[in-house]
């Protein structure tokens, strides 16, 4: 007896077609509740194999040749309208929250926006049309804004890490370093070596590795004469530095460029997270792809080999392995195996967000003419010619210094879209805020609007007015009446249990390079140059990230 006859010989077209809108219908429930994060047995079962088997129903109708598409494009296509009918209305658990409909239908869209680098101004341009502390920017997930949120989200007993934290890093086996932790004990106990590498006593041995890049950094620009790109000088500054603080040296891209390509590997390495982090399932088929495994693993070679260097050498100086091994402790030292990967962290993180943040004070000050006057003249007072401008003995009483980098890292923190955090599903549910959000939701707490939000920074919170954080001090008188600054709000190293645990070692290397470069040399921007090129070129995968700063430098 045939297929035909067993199946579909007595269902007429509609029936068939009936049949097809329950399989669809079903196929949608499954994966409303139990999205895999590996795609294939449950899609190939059910978008495959079962449009597959529902093809004989067409049987009786039309030839076998046109029975099997026309049974999968029914199928699909019932599958893709009950979705986005489900997700555009009023019954989804986030109906009620504003966002263009291309978010509520599918991730991809916020993909687009992110995959070119600026989805942190998106999301606040989607802020500012709706105006709404809370937008919908994907199926089930939400960018908020509202104040009285940011401790129910990033708090203590707050909001948990989601797949996206393990989905960037295409899923390992188990947690591999501090950033893809999600358990929050396993993540305070993984914490606690970072926190005693970067305590005060150990940023005294840190310093002196900072000081020691910043002179070399001066001398090199020194010798280079006309026009010169900043970017590529800083960057190269930043991973030699990082690589004295984590390894203890390794690295002399200062001296000899980068020949291997390492920073181009860092890049790369963070761009490939964006459609992970959107469309977490495609990490599944990242982990099966040499090209992806390769551009990902390049630089986690790169750094074993430097850690098998580092550990195969008896311990001369305090470095960030030193406290990561527990070597400081005299405890079991941790194996390598779990050292490493926390040192590819140290180095990613610690170059990228150090140099844009260096790149963007330079930015700013040059700006401003004004600005930067007067903050090479508080750099001489303390530290004329002929000092040593890379001790940090004296940044403590240079108030205008403090005040320009805080207000750089206002405009541009290094996490501008913030962390992402998932509502589990045992949850059920959390109140954030004044807001009730459902489980299984995606929340984040945008940092880069939450900077720039007049009910946290005003007057003129999207202009560079480092003054304001004077008049906050008492240090200047208001300006107006409608002064407001909102210190619970300054996070752009995040905030609570799981905010960047290297916090006062990047506050230290920009003070000590702002210094010795305001003291070594006069700069200005490139006269064939156009500085709003740099604004508009600064790209967002995860950290931010600098384009081109071209400057002529003259000794002083």
């Amino acid at each position: 007896m045939s297929l035909a006859v067993l199946y579909g010989q007595h269902l007429d077209l509609s029936t068939t077609f009936a049949v097809i809108v329950l399989c669809a219908f079903i196929t949608h429930m499954i994966f409303k509740y139990k999205e895999p994060y590996n795609p294939i047995p449950l899609a190939g079962m059910l978008l495959v194999a079962l449009p597959s088997a529902l093809s004989v129903l067409f049987l009786r109708h039309v030839c076998w040749i046109f029975a099997i598409p026309l049974a999968f494009f029914s199928f699909h296509f019932i599958l893709a309208i009950s979705i986005v009918v489900y997700r555009l209305s009023p019954f989804h658990p986030l109906a009620s929250y504003p966002g263009p409909i291309p978010c509520k239908i599918s991730k991809l869209w916020m993909y687009l926006q992110a995959k070119d680098g600026k989805q942190y101004l998106y999301i606040r341009e989607l802020h500012k049309r709706h105006c709404s502390d809370i937008i919908r920017i994907g199926p089930n997930e939400v960018s908020i804004i509202e104040p009285e949120a940011m401790i129910d989200i990033l708090g203590n007993g707050g909001v948990p890490k989601g797949l996206v934290t393990t989905a960037r890093n295409l899923f390992p086996d188990h947690p591999t370093n501090l950033l893809n932790t999600i358990n929050p004990e396993e993540h305070l106990k993984r914490r606690k070596p970072w926190a005693r590498a970067f305590s005060s006593t150990a940023l005294k041995d840190h310093e002196t590795k900072i000081s020691k890049r910043c002179s070399q950094l001066a001398d090199r620009l020194a010798e280079t004469s006309g026009k010169l790109n900043l970017t590529h000088w800083i960057h190269l500054w930043s991973y030699d530095t990082m690589s004295d603080i984590t390894y203890s040296g390794g690295s002399e891209m200062l001296r000899h460029g980068d020949p291997e390509g390492t920073l181009e590997m860092i890049y790369m390495s963070t761009r490939c997270g964006m459609i992970f982090e959107h469309m977490n399932w495609t990490a599944w088929f990242g982990r099966q792809m040499r090209s992806v495994q390769h551009r990902v693993g390049r630089f986690r070679l790169n750094a074993m080999r430097r850690a098998a260097a580092r550990i195969a050498e008896e311990t001369k100086t305090k470095d960030l392995y030193y406290y990561l091994r527990n070597e400081d402790i005299g405890k079991e030292l941790r194996p390598a195996a779990d050292v490493i990967p926390e040192s590819v962290l140290a180095t990613l993180a610690g170059t990228d967000t150090v140099s844009t943040a260096s790149l963007a004070v330079f930015y700013l000050v040059l700006n401003h003419p004004d600005v930067y006057r007067r903050l090479q003249s508080e750099v001489d007072t303390f530290y004329p010619a002929g000092s040593d401008s890379t001790d940090p003995k004296c940044h403590k009483a240079m108030p205008f210094l403090e005040a320009v980098i805080h207000e750089t890292l206002r405009l541009h923190p290094s996490t501008p879209s913030g962390s992402l955090r998932t509502i589990t599903d045992d949850m059920s549910g959390r109140s954030i805020g004044t807001r009730y959000i459902p489980s299984g939701t995606s929340i984040r707490f945008h940092n880069y609007s939450v900077l720039r939000d007049h009910r946290n920074f005003s007057p003129c919170p999207d202009e560079f007015w480092p003054d304001r954080w004077l008049v906050a001090n008492g240090q200047l008188p208001s300006p107006t009446k409608s002064f407001r600054h909102n210190m619970a709000m300054f996070i752009p190293f995040s905030y609570g249990p799981a905010n960047c645990v290297g916090k006062n070692l990047a506050l230290t290397e920009l003070r000590i390079l702002v210094c010795t470069m305001l003291q070594r040399f006069n700069m200005r921007f490139a006269a064939d140059w156009d500085p709003s090129e740099w604004e508009r070129n600064l790209d967002e995968h995860f950290a931010l990230q600098s384009g081109d700063l071209f400057i002529e430098v003259e000794c002083r």
